[in-house]
């Protein structure tokens, strides 16, 4: 008696093929209608006749728009007041940047914001303050300022873009962080703050929080020159300093 074994694999690649055929049979029904909201513009104020059609943004010839507008039931002699555009901007590989955002190609240039592949003003903010202070400590001959993927979201972005790159529009989600149990609002001063000892922005902060901290050490035993010295420290100190 001769015993047939057939390999485990053998039932996936089954249920693969079968659904396959169920995907080809299933055609896909073509959309003859959408929802659109129609809200009032607070911009023009609530009694303005002025509306805002929710769900219709659309970047098509502004011809084009007013069919399709008008082709609203209830809308068929509506007027534009300000046809909807999209914004196209020039895209850079960001893979051709270094940690600190100066490009390698082109010394002494630093790129941020939509032309790295980003989009989101967050996103551009995050770029623009690190290669901001990058580009005046190369410009004062100052170690530059780089931060990890352990230490920030900032640095997350920054590796994801310069090591791998993007094909699309990239966001920062807290998925995209291995550490992001770690990455919290509550612990970003002893995250950071270190990192930028010596720079412009960490300095100017310290000298305003030692006056804060100062106020709140009114009537106790601390000397405003002791919250200076301990500011320069660090929170970590300062926690222990109350």
């Amino acid at each position: 008696m001769e015993l047939t074994c057939i390999p485990y694999t053998s039932f996936e690649e089954e249920e693969e093929e079968e659904r396959k055929k169920k995907k080809k049979k299933k055609k896909k029904k073509k959309k003859e209608n959408g929802l659109s909201l129609i809200e009032v513009n607070d911009w023009y104020g609530l009694d303005s006749e002025v509306i805002y059609p929710q769900g219709m943004s659309v970047t098509m010839p502004e011809e084009f728009q007013v069919q399709l507008m008008r082709a609203i039931p209830g809308l068929e002699s509506v007027e534009l007041v300000r046809p909807g555009y999209g914004v196209e901007y020039d895209y850079s590989d960001p893979r051709q940047l270094t940690s600190t955002l100066e490009t390698i190609p082109v010394r002494r240039l630093f790129m941020a914001g939509q032309i790295n592949g980003t989009t989101g003003y967050e996103e551009a903010a995050a770029q623009g303050i690190i290669a901001g202070i990058n580009a005046a400590c190369l410009a004062q001959n100052k170690p530059a300022l780089t931060v990890g993927r352990s230490e920030g979201y900032i640095g997350v972005l920054i590796d994801d873009l310069t090591t791998q790159g993007t094909s699309e529009p990239y966001r920062m989600f807290t998925s995209r962080a291995e550490f992001r149990l770690s990455l919290r609002p509550d612990n970003a001063d002893l995250r950071l703050t270190h990192k930028g000892t010596g720079t412009v922005y960490v300095d100017v902060w310290v000298r305003s929080l030692s006056s804060v901290v100062f106020e709140a050490c009114l009537g106790s035993s601390v000397k405003e020159s002791e919250v200076a010295v301990l500011t320069f420290k660090g929170i970590a100190v300062l926690h222990k300093a109350f």
